[in-house]
């Protein structure tokens, strides 16, 4: 048994697994729940939809209300077809569930204090957003989040720094949740798995500083809302990111000595690494098919030792190189120079904790440059739109400006 500090979830007993055996079920009532309960929390924005997706799931709600002010102070949940003897629903609180779910937790994700919006709620998009900018907003926060967790592994204190990394791994945790929903079908299964084996990991005795995490939990919401499409080299690259951040979580935990977080940590690691090895595969197979001949590649192979000495013999190792030759070749065709397109790639983040660095500069350099080529076709359209604009009102009359009214207090407010 690894060594707690007390954040651990209440484990089942003895009778609930009993019940869980009889009724032929995988988990307990309460594993269950807390599974769902988390992946709500992660699509929702505040405590309304945290409660209308569970019970969009079939979960019984039961709010707890305070005695004097009839306010909401806490819930219990419970599965349809779990009854005691009497026939009636037993329910489980939050915090019974996992001490990150209960009201008080939730609203500090939410962002609310006392029960009340801090700022008006904004409801989840209803429109759907372009899947690839999705994907590369996700891959974006998640390598900055890597940034800030790899620049606070030193030492042991518990501090503003250890505060922000606790906020991040939360987030992360939400991130894989919503990520499970918006990901490839096939992906899907091993995605869940990651989430579920790493809600035991987003959370310590360290209270986290979850405004420090907004932007990375506003990624994988963004998920939510993406529309289908051809998003392969996407995913890759936002899970390949993942990977990445997850190892600087699992060194976080271990250096803090949370024993049982870095296991739950490195549990979920083998399963996204298997779904990003499944992401990547088809991208890296067509890469390596179309490889540059041999001379090619030993000219390439001379730009790495000479760019990025340090990692030389690894990059050319990996089983991805014949794909890193084909995209340094495309590049170079695209009036790129190899060794400059090295020095950015490898200017990026490290690779010192890379399994496969010639895999990960294949992302690096593919995202990068479908991001070129977004930024030209959205500057594209822009000088289109503008042309559009100039000739259909080059010949418009003048209109007078119309000089700005002093306000009027009857006047309707906008809607905010």
């Amino acid at each position: 048994m690894k060594p707690g500090d007390a954040t651990a979830p209440k484990t089942p007993s003895g009778p609930e697994v009993a019940k869980a055996e009889r009724q032929g079920r995988k988990n307990t009532a309460r594993v269950w729940l807390r599974e769902h309960a988390y992946a709500a929390a992660a699509a929702a924005r505040d405590e309304d939809e945290f409660f209308a997706v569970l019970t969009s799931l079939g979960i019984k709600v039961r709010p707890r209300l305070g005695p004097v002010t009839g306010e909401v102070t806490g819930y219990s949940l419970s599965t349809a077809d779990d009854t005691d003897a009497k026939g009636e629903p037993i329910f489980y609180s939050g915090s019974a569930l996992a001490p990150d779910l209960s009201l008080n937790r939730l609203r500090e994700r939410f962002g609310l204090a006392d029960g009340k919006a801090a700022g008006q709620a904004t409801a989840l998009h209803t429109s759907r957003t372009d899947a690839g900018a999705s994907w590369r907003q996700a891959d974006g926060e998640l390598c900055a989040a890597y940034m800030l967790v790899t620049g606070t592994t030193e030492g042991t204190a518990v501090d503003k720094a250890d505060a922000k990394v606790q906020a991040q791994a939360a987030a992360f945790a939400e991130l894989l949740h919503n990520t499970a929903v918006s990901a490839p079908r096939q992906l899907r299964a091993e995605i869940q798995a990651a989430a579920i084996a790493f809600n035991r990991a987003n959370r310590s005795a360290i209270r986290a500083d979850h405004r420090a995490a907004d932007a990375l939990r506003q990624a994988g919401r963004t998920l939510l809302t993406s529309s289908t499409g051809r998003d392969g080299d996407f995913v890759a690259a936002a899970l390949t990111s993942a990977v990445f951040l997850l190892i600087a979580l699992v060194e976080w935990h271990a250096q803090r000595g949370h024993a049982q977080q870095a296991a739950a940590a490195q549990q979920s690691l083998v399963h996204l690494r298997a779904a990003q090895q499944h992401a990547a595969r088809p991208a890296l197979a067509q890469l390596a098919a179309r490889a540059p001949s041999p001379q090619a590649q030993d000219r390439l192979a001379a730009a790495v030792r000479a760019t990025i000495p340090d990692h030389a013999h690894r990059i050319l190792a990996d089983p991805a190189w014949p794909a890193l030759s084909t995209a340094l070749a495309q590049a170079e065709s695209a009036g790129t120079p190899p060794r400059q397109t090295l020095a950015d790639l490898s200017g990026q983040r490290e690779l010192d904790t890379a399994d496969r660095p010639a895999e990960v500069l294949v992302w690096r350099l593919r995202t990068a440059t479908a991001e070129r080529v977004s930024q030209r076709a959205r500057s594209a359209a822009s000088r289109s739109a503008r042309s559009t604009h100039l000739t259909t009102n080059k010949d418009a009359p003048t209109v007078p400006a119309v000089q700005p009214q002093p306000a009027v207090a009857s006047r309707q407010r906008p809607s905010r």
